[in-house]
């Protein structure tokens, strides 16, 4: 099937480019880019991605002449925000992929170095996590099956927020004698334990750490620790704990290929915070409970039994 041809099927039945990244799990840039013809030779298991969505929303019987649809698709949540829904985050922010890269073309060029668009590259080709380290320190990305994701420089909110969600969870650590150890972004966490996934989140925490088994030991010279944290370099497969707070380009990042990532790999509790709608979204898949607070909550966290709370509102007024 060629480009025309979903072109037209994707407009029939009123799917969005965020519609078929959601179904197809292909990265949402990916999906703009060759719907606006920007990509010449898609690769061949893209496009059998889209098509797959696609075919599913467009009978068989309803070609060639493409005059009806099976159904209208809505969206994967009904209340999605309207940015979304239209597909293209950044442009609705007044931003674009070519703005967002210009800053690290112009910095490459400043330092003499030549220029690599990772998230473009990899629309061609498969990225490891040998590929991933050999990527310069001062370019933020991730990896996430095989495909290069640009991290922008988190905003000042942004930072805050982390900062004081790391807080609470230390200040209670240490007053509870909790068996956690959390760390901040960056750390690299290789959460499928295979060669093509290096995610990179805002806030972990591992809550199966043994510290009295530590103190017990510590005569012997002997040390125990979590085997996920026993690679100094990076993180070996899930935490417990994760919270990432949404940029104005990470949203279907984060809310729904790192969701999926996260849940399928055994994080216990996964965190959304999004300071634009003002929302934090606590997905508890221990207990396969899903809630939704806002910015003047306070928030209870799963992995203490609710004991933990983190007071947004006092967060956001002491920015």
């Amino acid at each position: 099937m060629d480009i025309k041809q979903l072109k037209e099927m994707k407009k029939m039945c009123r799917l969005t480019a965020q519609d078929i990244s959601v179904e197809s799990g292909v990265p949402l840039s990916t999906v703009q880019k060759i719907f606006a013809g920007q990509v010449k030779n898609p690769r061949e298991k893209t496009l059998k991605a889209i098509e797959r969505v696609l075919e599913r929303f467009y009978p068989p019987e309803a070609r060639p002449d493409m005059d009806s649809c099976a159904y209208s698709y809505s969206g994967m949540v009904p209340d999605m925000p309207a940015y979304l829904r239209e597909g293209n985050l950044a442009y609705d922010y007044g931003y674009s992929d070519e703005y967002y890269n210009a800053g690290n073309r112009v910095y490459a060029e400043k330092i003499g170095r030549e220029y690599v668009d990772y998230e473009l590259d990899s629309m061609y080709r498969e990225y490891t996590i040998d590929d991933y380290y050999d990527i310069p320190d001062d370019m933020r990305v991730e990896l996430i099956d095989g495909h290069i994701y640009n991290l922008a420089s988190p905003s000042l909110t942004h930072q805050h927020i982390v900062g004081s969600i790391y807080r609470y969870f230390m200040n209670y650590i240490d007053q509870h004698g909790m068996n956690c150890r959390m760390f901040m972004a960056p750390v690299d966490v290789r959460i499928d334990l295979d060669n093509k996934t290096m995610i990179v989140p805002d806030l972990v925490g591992f809550c199966n750490y043994d510290k009295h088994a530590d103190e017990e030991n510590e005569g012997d010279n002997k040390k125990v620790t979590d085997p996920r944290l026993e690679n100094d370099k990076n993180v070996e497969g899930a935490p417990d704990f994760v919270a990432e707070v949404v940029s104005r380009w990470s949203y279907q990042r984060d809310a729904y290929i790192k969701f999926m990532k996260y849940q399928n790999a055994g994080v216990k509790e996964y965190w959304l915070i999004d300071p634009y709608r003002k929302t934090v979204t606590v997905n508890d898949f221990a207990n396969d409970t899903h809630a939704e607070y806002t910015f003047k909550d306070k928030v209870p966290v799963a992995l203490t039994g609710g004991e933990l709370v983190i007071d947004f509102n006092r967060i956001m007024d002491s920015l």
